[in-house]
């Protein structure tokens, strides 16, 4: 399907549309986003669905009409009180699986003089004791306060510090723990994951006494098994391995540490990862009991702030070892040595990490003093603030090239060439269009394939199976992040006191799989260092719950179609602001008096004409495009002025709505033109600039002479212009043909075919 095409599918209630993924129409949403804005489906059939492809898998999304959804429901008092009674009931049944009764949890006791919530002043010798408070210390503390906000203000200190200073000098940097509860992320993910070892080894010592029970023969073969399967992770066990893998090797410990076999290494690494959980992070376990508890003495948020600063800072040393590798003047150097500063400690580690910006700012002027020209200036930032995690401020067009774009296809060919299986001709000018920027050699090698397939012969479809596919990389680490997001929300759960969910262990185990096909990808070819080190640093920031999918980096590879991709997703967000600015300046000037709801008249007349502006502030439209979209535009805004005018607006109103909507689209229209200059730049950087697309060979063409084909296919291939000017700081490319070769060789190949 081609974008923006839509295809109708045929189901039991009658014919839907179908739209390619987030291309549907504006007035179509789904479930979710009715939920976002109030709106309910109001018992009405799905109007369309939206198809898209994801790892291999048909992702379906079903839609609804806007216009036909009604508010939510708002429930009365009776049903609320009704919930509360119920989620008490769910909070007694839990605290009960914890030996917890309910005359317990109810009980009102003396909590002691020490918990008196006004204590007598203290006596001594009949004289009242004086408090160890300054009467200074609250003027001082707000003299602090009140000296930051200007210097915030006028952009001299970093908003992070200046938050940080607030806080500590109001004494509220952190939420006071709760005694015995877990606190921050990295001690609730322990907690959680101690909690499921426990369980995870009941379920398991329940099904071995089952086997056992059994007493047959295949029932003491998957004891054998299961045995053997545990002790190969015991005795394999590695620190350096993920904390799924530690949860796994944990229920196995606490399984076997009664096995005859294997009770001595069980007790061993039970011993050893119990010590760990408590010392790293506070969480006591106790076997004996099949209890999971909080050491009270553990500061978990002091901990937390540290890891936190620790990611930083590997960060920061990622992009000193890759700037190292690169031929710096000294000065420049020095200056990012300088940036990279010391490490942190658990003292330091909250200062640390709400300064990054401010030594951010620091790198930019120190580069600016060492005299460093613009190109090595803007390629120092450039690898800093990717390493970072933060490229929002960068123009990608102005970047280094560290990803040769003639080995990055390499990775996605096997993709490539099973589409071109799948759609022949159809997809044939596509993947013309992603080999040529190829050396000629890899060039002919995918050719070759490709006439295999046309011809039906069995061929080896990825040529090179050891270079990285990118696409399928960042796919593993979306999912990743967006299972850590909802991991991360079991394990607040579970730190309130609720029980345990029974999805939790797959989806750490989904977690586990996906972390080491990541870690497996990121040992292939074609990955440039600085991307590996950031990558790895994308993984700890979430398993740190400091990124999930919903903010994860814009930029997570290097390569020039990565780049590319985020530019243009840029101007998009830029178009879309556009549009929903121009009709936020309607809504404005027509005031709250005239109902701008989708359902109304004017609401959907408005979000037409806000759904063209923004496809004309997109841009890349053709010449008929661009006609048929004025076209809408016209018949759009007269809709708009039948309904204001049926809603009783005046004409003064309407002119002023006019004057808003036309200032739209200029800004739209000026926006929309530099798309092209953008895809411009684009193409000069990816592909090289030999007009000939040379298309796969059709599968509909009568075959024709195989020495006669070899040659011409050398012969163009011979005539393809290098890739870029740029020379790439990855890897040195292979000896490209050089030009008339490839007829010298189809030449000699025809006259040993002949003879």
């Amino acid at each position: 399907m081609t974008q923006g095409d839509s295809t109708t599918e045929s189901t039991e209630g009658g014919d839907i549309q179908e739209y390619p993924w987030m291309l549907a129409p504006a007035h179509l949403q789904t479930r979710r986003q009715l939920r976002a804005a109030g709106l309910g489906p109001n018992r009405q059939g799905i109007a369309a669905v939206m198809v898209g492809k994801r790892r291999g898998r048909r992702l379906v999304a079903h839609l609804f009409d806007v216009r036909k959804a009604a508010p939510k429901r708002v429930p009365t008092p009776a049903q609320l009180q009704a919930i509360t009674k119920a989620t008490q009931e769910h909070q007694i049944k839990a605290a009960a699986r914890r030996g917890i009764s309910r005359a317990e949890l109810s009980a009102v006791g003396d909590p002691g003089q020490a918990w008196a919530p006004e204590p007598d002043t203290t006596m001594q010798g009949g004289n009242p004791m004086p408090d160890n408070t300054f009467s200074g210390e609250s003027a001082e503390l707000t003299a602090i306060r009140d000296e930051v906000a200007p210097l915030r203000e006028s952009g001299r200190i970093d908003a992070g510090l200046a938050d940080y200073v607030n806080a500590v000098s109001a004494g509220t940097t952190d939420e006071p723990p709760q005694l015995g509860a877990p606190a921050g992320h990295g001690q609730k993910m322990a907690y959680l994951l101690a909690s499921v070892a426990l369980r995870q080894a009941d379920q398991q010592a329940t099904d071995l006494n089952a086997a056992a029970a059994r007493g047959d023969q295949d029932a003491q073969a998957d004891i054998d098994s299961t045995r053997a399967a545990a002790q190969r992770r015991l005795t394999g066990f590695n620190w350096a391995s993920s904390r799924e893998s530690h949860m796994e090797v944990l229920a196995d410990a606490i399984v076997w540490s009664q096995d005859p076999e294997l009770a001595e290494l069980a007790a061993t690494r039970l011993d050893e990862l119990t010590a760990d959980y408590r010392q790293s992070w506070g969480v006591v376990i106790d076997v004996d009991e099949r209890s999971v508890g909080i050491d009270p003495d553990f500061d978990a948020q002091t901990w937390q702030r540290f890891t936190d600063a620790g990611i930083v800072f590997a960060r920061q040393s990622a992009a000193v070892d890759v700037l190292s590798a690169r031929p710096l003047p000294g000065r420049v150097l020095e200056a990012v040595m300088a940036w990279h500063g010391e490490p942190p400690t658990p003292e330091t580690a909250g200062m640390y990490v709400a300064t990054e910006k401010t030594r951010r700012a620091q790198l930019s002027a120190a580069l600016a003093d060492a005299g460093a020209s613009n190109s090595v200036r803007a390629g120092v930032e450039f690898v800093v603030d990717y390493l970072r995690g933060d490229t929002s401020h960068t123009d990608l067009t102005n970047t280094p090239i560290l990803v040769d774009p003639a080995l990055e296809v390499r990775g996605r060919v096997a993709e490539l060439l099973e589409r071109f299986a799948e759609r022949g001709d159809t997809f044939g000018a596509i993947i013309s269009r992603e080999v040529d920027v190829m050396t000629p050699d890899d060039q002919r090698r995918v050719r070759e394939i490709g006439f295999d397939i046309r011809d039906g012969r069995d061929t080896d479809w990825d040529p090179w199976p050891d270079w990285i596919d990118r696409d399928e990389l960042t796919a593993h680490i979306r999912d990743f992040a967006h299972d850590a997001h909802v991991v991360t929300a079991y394990a607040n759960t579970v730190a309130a006191g609720s029980g345990l969910d029974d999805n939790i262990q797959d989806l750490l185990a989904d977690m586990g799989r996906d972390r080491a096909v990541i870690q497996t990808m990121l040992t292939r070819q074609g990955l440039h260092p600085a991307e590996k080190a950031a990558l790895t640093a994308v993984v700890e920031d979430i398993d740190n719950g400091r990124v999930d999918d919903r903010n994860l980096p814009e930029l997570l590879l290097l390569d020039e179609r990565s780049k590319r991709r985020v530019d243009l997703a840029r101007h998009a967000h830029t178009a879309h602001e556009i549009s929903a600015r121009t009709a936020d300046s309607v809504k404005e000037i027509l005031g709250p008096g005239v109902d701008m709801s989708l359902r109304s008249n004017p609401g959907s007349a408005l979000d037409a004409v806000r759904n063209d502006i923004d496809a004309l502030a997109s841009g890349g439209l053709t010449p008929a495009q661009l006609t048929e979209s004025r076209r809408n535009f016209d018949e759009n805004m007269n809709l708009l002025g039948r309904a204001l005018r049926g809603g009783g607006v005046d004409t003064p109103t309407r002119m002023k709505i006019r004057a808003a909507v036309d200032q739209g689209v200029h800004a739209a229209g000026k926006h929309g033109k530099t798309r092209g200059g953008r895809e411009q730049r684009w193409r000069d950087r990816l592909y090289s600039a030999t007009p000939d697309t040379r298309p796969l060979p059709s599968t509909s063409r009568p075959p024709v002479d195989r020495e006669q084909a070899t040659a011409l296919r050398l012969t163009a291939l011979a005539q393809a212009h290098p890739c870029g000017t740029t020379t790439p700081a990855q890897a040195p490319n292979p000896r490209r043909t050089p030009a008339g070769a490839g007829v010298e060789l189809g030449r000699k190949r025809e006259k040993e075919g002949r003879s």
